[in-house]
């Protein structure tokens, strides 16, 4: 009887010492120092933030141009900077910011108008290949508007400027120097179409007897001739000529001498 009236109080006084240790066990893990937590990283962003845009903390000692090398710019931008902020070095920073900007819209446009002049060389070089293309395929319509080609006639025309025609090569000499007079006499531009047409119309009027002669091979001395004559006179003439004033032009394309008028060419002295 007396052991089994012995359990209740030992499992009684167990119990309590076990509360105790439990108990000193807790006030053991508040005592513990805690790990310092981390600032949120809102926080720490706000905190970086504040510290890019706290004034620069500067000695008497230092260098102002030194501070601002230390940035990351040039010492002629940071002098640069500093002249226009009077010496601030917070408002040389916004200046050396400002400027920065100001060099690369530079910058941008620099590179858009290298573009824009590439764009536009190319497009050049595009449209003068489409032109002497047009030139040697199709030269009554690259000459289009001539005064020489429009006297000489479509039928004529087409003879002279077939690839195969012998005087072809002559002709276009003849319809190029007829494009630069236009450009070089345009307030005389009359009487310049008034000459090439008079060339024209004695091209034509020797025409019919060159092709009975050469009918076969359709070669035309006569006619190369002809047209190598003409353009040695009309070459002769512009460059001898010294105006006397901008509207000036030489004699030859004097509108006294009409088609009627024109001087027989000697074509013995033409080879």
């Amino acid at each position: 009887m007396a052991a089994s009236g012995g359990d209740p109080g030992t499992s009684a006084s167990g119990r309590k010492r076990q509360r105790n240790e439990n108990a000193s066990e807790e006030e053991d893990k508040e005592d513990e120092p805690t790990a310092t937590e981390e600032p949120p990283p809102d926080e720490e962003r706000s905190t970086e933030e504040e510290d890019d845009d706290a004034p620069i903390e500067i000695d008497e000692d230092d260098d102002p141009v030194e501070l601002l090398v230390a940035q990351g710019v040039s010492e002629e931008v940071a002098r640069r900077a500093l002249e226009n902020a009077d010496g601030d070095v917070d408002e040389a920073v916004m200046e050396v910011i400002r400027l920065r900007e100001l060099e690369e819209e530079e910058r941008d446009m620099a590179k858009g108008m290298e573009e824009s002049l590439r764009e536009a060389e190319e497009e050049a070089t595009k449209r003068e290949a489409e032109l002497a293309e047009k030139k040697r395929t199709a030269p009554a319509e690259y000459f289009a508007g001539s005064s020489f080609l429009s006297h000489l006639g479509v039928d004529a025309s087409e003879r002279l400027l077939r690839e195969e025609s012998s005087s072809r090569d002559d002709v276009m000499q003849l319809l190029d120097f007829e494009r630069q007079c236009k450009k070089w006499y345009r307030g005389n531009g009359k009487e310049v179409d008034s000459k090439f047409a008079a060339i024209a119309a004695e091209i034509v009027a020797n025409l019919p007897d060159v092709d009975a002669a050469k009918e076969e091979s359709g070669e035309t001395d006569m006619l190369h001739s002809l047209i190598v004559a003409h353009l040695m006179t009309l070459r002769e003439a512009v460059l001898a000529h010294v105006p006397e004033k901008s509207s000036s032009v030489p004699e030859i394309f004097s509108p006294t001498k009409t088609a009627d008028e024109i001087e027989e060419v000697d074509l013995c002295d033409s080879d």
